[in-house]
């Protein structure tokens, strides 16, 4: 753990989805599974729009939230929850849904925790807004993913 701006640490988890999108894109291109294949593009499109909407709060949000500095910032660059994760080219759709919000489930944690060190009440809303929106968006792919799963 080093110091790290809020705006630092927003690029370090948009970052983070565009991997996770290539991760998705690449296992697209080996799944055999048609249904495990149009998720994996779903995934793929989704987790860059992820990385848009963060840039887009970087774009709009306010300075004093962007460049407040956390002494001990957690890295989500290589986050623990994810140690030992594979997707493998036979993974059904459940597996992939699956593996899918225990990446969603590990961004929620790491903004509930800058949530509880912010030092303002702006940035702990900032940061609520960021667990909301990653809640909202694992809810959205597990409807899509299911609906997808039914084909």
């Amino acid at each position: 753990m080093v110091s790290k701006t809020t705006r630092d640490l927003l690029d370090q988890v948009r970052d983070f989805h565009k991997r996770l999108s290539d991760f998705y894109a690449n296992r697209a291109d080996i799944a055999k599974d048609q249904r495990a294949k149009m998720l994996l593009e779903y995934m793929s499109r989704h987790e860059l729009n992820l990385e848009q909407c963060l840039e887009e709060y970087e774009d709009v949000g306010a300075n004093e939230v962007l460049d407040t500095w956390f002494k001990f910032a957690p890295d989500i660059a290589e986050p623990e929850c994810l140690d030992g994760v594979e997707l493998k080219d036979d993974m059904t759709v459940h597996d992939i849904i699956m593996t899918a919000i225990l990446f969603d489930n590990c961004l929620i944690e790491f903004f509930k925790e800058m949530a509880e060190k912010a030092v303002s009440e702006h940035l702990r809303e900032f940061f609520d807004s960021l667990v909301q929106l990653e809640n909202s968006e694992k809810l959205k792919m597990m409807r899509s993913a299911l609906q997808i799963d039914q084909i």
